[in-house]
């Protein structure tokens, strides 16, 4: 049996005449949580659509669980990949349930109602992501949190064996980024799912991977466990920025601070004159 979720050879993409990926192979186990970091333009979202087949006319091979994603239909690609993207408009003005309902288009053929099963699936994920709240609103009524959490259990009910996260927690607060975090975490230890991540936030990143992809360039410049790629080295290297890389007091876990100019030591007179306050809310 092929113990690989993803495997990618020789993988090259351009969009135009500008490459974005440069002969790329890596290989991505079954039942595994690894994240791809880097740079704005590294090519972090070309490898997720190539992946989910968004993209086509690359160079290489990308298959999944073994079966080359060229010899797959779109429908097939859906019941083995699930994708929870950076932001979803809808253009008609569905209410949160039939949003949700949608993720299980795989299963429904062309003249088929949803099943009992369907309605069973779509109820219980909503519970879990506290969605059911506000199932009867409309989804263009929602803050931009709560359209996102509904999207994310639109892919939850999609039932899928891989799971991408495409920055899937930038519109969400503080709390339901750690609630979040811990669901995907959850179905990767609990429910044999295999999470593909792609984050801003490195340090909520970490705390959950396994193991990290690092691109540059278009390139793989690391990959591997998390206290092998996340080095003050690495991040000088990749993000030409000089970092602390602590411990985590709580989780034990890695820590980055960017190391801000430690040489600059502002008066009273000048904080007090020239100070500024950021507003967080959820």
């Amino acid at each position: 049996m092929n113990d690989n979720s993803i495997s990618a050879k020789n993988l090259k993409f351009s969009y135009y005449d500008t490459q974005v990926l440069k002969n790329l192979n890596f290989e991505i186990k079954k039942n595994s949580f690894i994240s791809i970091l880097g740079p704005n333009g590294a090519g972090k979202s070309t490898i997720v659509k190539l992946i989910s087949k968004v993209l086509t006319g690359y160079g290489g091979e990308i298959l999944v669980e073994g079966q080359n994603i060229k010899n797959l239909s779109q429908i097939e690609i859906a019941k083995k990949i699930a994708v929870v993207p950076q932001s979803t408009s809808i253009g008609f003005n569905f209410s949160v349930f039939e949003t949700v309902m949608m993720g299980r288009y795989p299963y429904l053929s062309r003249f088929k109602s949803e099943s009992q099963e369907d309605h069973k699936i779509v109820t219980e994920v909503m519970k879990v992501t506290r969605t059911e709240i506000f199932k009867d609103k409309n989804y263009n009524e929602l803050s931009g949190g709560e359209k996102q959490r509904v999207i994310i259990a639109q892919t939850l009910v999609q039932n899928s064996p891989i799971i991408i996260l495409d920055e899937p927690t930038s519109h969400l607060d503080i709390n339901f980024q750690i609630e979040f975090m811990e669901l995907f975490f959850s179905l990767f230890k609990n429910n044999q799912k295999t999470i593909i991540g792609i984050f801003h936030d490195i340090n909520l990143d970490i705390q959950y991977s396994e193991k990290i992809m690092l691109l540059k360039d278009g390139d793989i410049f690391c990959y591997g466990n998390v206290e092998e790629v996340i080095t003050r080295t690495n991040m000088m290297s990749v993000f030409n920025s000089d970092v602390f890389i602590g411990k985590n007091p709580f989780t034990g876990k890695l820590y980055v601070s960017p190391n801000f100019n430690l040489h600059f030591i502002p008066t009273k007179e000048k904080i007090k004159k020239e100070s500024k306050v950021h507003v967080i809310g959820g």
